[in-house]
This record gives structure tokens, sequence and C-alpha cells, in this order.
């Protein structure tokens, strides 16, 4: 299904836990993308993420520079990577291209 891109961000990232309590500082890159069906689709990677440890596979919320926060979910992160790839499952924060 065809797919248009209709936003993304390239920056920092506060990552915290479904406790409500920041976990980590990392950089982030996300792409947006909505296809025919007007489905809005955002996934990106995490890296240079300090702790290094502190993700699991779970649901996080990002929290950007200026206030807005995304829900994403993060699988196993892999062994010996500094990328943990994402997926959002709720509304992506608006920063078009």
């Amino acid at each position: 299904m065809k797919r248009q891109t209709v936003g993304g961000y390239q920056g920092p990232v506060t990552i915290i836990a479904a406790n409500g309590q920041p976990v980590a500082r990392a950089a982030c890159r996300y792409r947006a993308e909505v296809d025919r069906s007007g489905s809005d689709r955002w996934q990106g990677q995490l890296h240079r993420i300090i702790p290094a440890d502190a993700m699991r596979e779970g649901v996080y919320r990002l929290r950007f520079p200026d206030g807005e926060e995304g829900e994403v979910r993060v699988d196993e992160p892999r062994l010996g990577s500094d990328e943990v790839p994402f997926a959002g499952v709720g509304v992506r924060p608006l920063y078009p291209l």
C-alpha cells in the first residue's frame, strides 16, 4: 500500500517508563507516514541511550524537548546493539517535514 511521509523528527528525547519516571535520555529519529486508508504510522530508532541498559521490551513514552510526548512500543533490544527500534502506538507528536 502506498504511503506518504507526513512528518518526522531527529534530536534528543527523554524516555519515560510506564510508572511515569524518566529512565534514560537518547537521540531519536522517526518518520511518520499516512497510507491510502488514512492510517497514521510512525516508527524510528533510539540510539546513544544513557544509561545504555535502561530499556527492556515494553511500552514507553518519549518526551521531546518542547514537552510533546508520544507513546511507543519497544521490542526486546538486541544484545550488543546501540540502536533500539520502536513503533508508535499512540498519537504521534506533530513535527511536519
